[in-house]
């Protein structure tokens, strides 16, 4: 007879079983037994079936399921990590969604106890609670854990701990071979009929693939590093990028089951912070410089100069740097005609732009740049 295990595998036991749910009928090695388990579409909107919980937002990560959080390194996924974990510890809200308390496993390949003892108390050093509801398994003293082998140690370890969420960090030291579909695809195969056998989502911590010249760089559901397996199989991809001032930024690259989440602007520890606002776009930039350079002709100022006058910030709320002005915002008013050079009084003297509205008739120049000085721009 086949065992709870068995029909588990071929997803005729519900995790959580219930009274009114469906027959379970037996399975077997025969392919007749398919006809026993299958279900007329009537039948199953006609049943009533019990909703599976979701332990992040509304859908985001449901119980059961499985998700990849995946960024270079350096971009606080460890950070997000941990606050994760306490979050649903404590049934509190990470990254600006929802959770549903449980209870967390944590396996950490990277990090000693000291270090994850150091970010935990700076995360929030005066409130402990939850804390006991999260287990850790982490370099100290962390056993070779390779997949699938290693499947029934941590089967065996979620079941007695009754965890609702399992945090493995990183994938790559999970696997006994190359991140090729050999070698991934048993893995999520394990790791899937864990999930379901025990109730428990998994989280998988993961590393972008190196910048090439394909393109796919630029393409955050493309960056994730390894076979297209991890991209198709899971139900939830969040991605988290580095940007300037040492702000991150979590997207949501593949959502299965439930709104895709608006981005979420971090800081260097994984905290929430408000999102970067651009005070202007690049044509409204474009239009600060023509008129700040209309209205103070025929003076001359160096794109120093401009950056300081006119503090124009980016999307991440920085500073335009003088090369962008240069690059960005002079060279076009150069080509339209409605801005030049300005002659240098000394070999050091810094390039200086002035208002030319009617270029032709200052010093005789022509309304295009020399040659020479377009090819500054450009390779700018």
């Amino acid at each position: 007879m086949p065992d709870e295990n068995d029909l588990l595998k071929l997803g005729a036991l519900p995790i959580n079983p219930v009274d009114d749910a469906a027959p379970i009928l037996p399975a077997t090695d025969s392919p007749s037994a398919l006809t026993e388990l299958d279900e007329s579409l009537l039948s199953l909107v006609g049943r009533e079936i019990p909703k599976t919980a979701s332990l992040i937002g509304n859908g985001l990560l449901k119980t059961g399921r499985l998700a990849i959080l995946y960024g270079v390194g350096g971009s606080s996924k460890s950070w997000l990590t941990f606050r994760l974990a306490i979050a649903v510890a404590r049934g509190t809200q990470w990254c600006g969604q929802s959770t549903t308390q449980g209870l967390v496993g944590l396996v950490s390949f990277e990090m000693f106890d000291e270090d994850i003892q150091e970010r935990v108390l700076e995360i929030d050093a005066d409130d402990k609670g939850g804390l006991d509801q999260v287990r850790l398994l982490t370099r100290d003293r962390l056993p070779i854990l390779k997949l699938p082998e290693a499947g029934d140690q941590i089967r065996e370890w979620v079941k007695a701990r009754k965890l609702d969420l399992v945090i493995i960090d990183p994938l790559a030291d999970t696997l006994p071979g190359p991140e090729t579909n050999e070698f991934v695809g048993p893995i999520i195969d394990r790791l899937k009929e864990i999930s379901l056998e025990t109730g428990a989502a998994v989280l998988l911590i993961h590393h972008t693939r190196k910048s090439d010249s394909s393109g796919r760089k630029d393409d955050p559901l493309s960056a994730l590093r390894g076979p297209s397996q991890l991209r198709d199989r899971v139900d939830l991809l969040m991605y988290i990028e580095k940007k300037r001032d040492h702000l991150r930024m979590l997207s949501f690259t593949k959502v299965r089951g439930a709104v895709e989440p608006e981005p979420v602007w971090l800081d260097a520890t994984g905290e929430v912070t408000e999102t970067p606002v651009s005070t202007t776009s690049a044509e409204e930039n474009m239009k600060a410089v023509r008129n700040h350079l209309e209205q103070n002709a025929p003076s001359a100022f160096t794109a120093d100069e401009l950056v300081e006058a006119l503090a124009l910030r980016t999307a991440a709320n920085s500073l335009v740097k003088s090369e962008t002005y240069r690059r960005r915002y002079l060279a076009p008013l150069v080509e339209q005609g409605l801005a030049s050079e300005a002659p240098r009084r000394g070999q050091k003297e810094k390039k200086r732009w002035r208002w030319t509205a009617d270029p032709a008739a200052l010093s005789g120049q022509s309304n295009k740049p020399v040659p020479a000085q377009q090819e500054v721009f450009e390779k700018q």
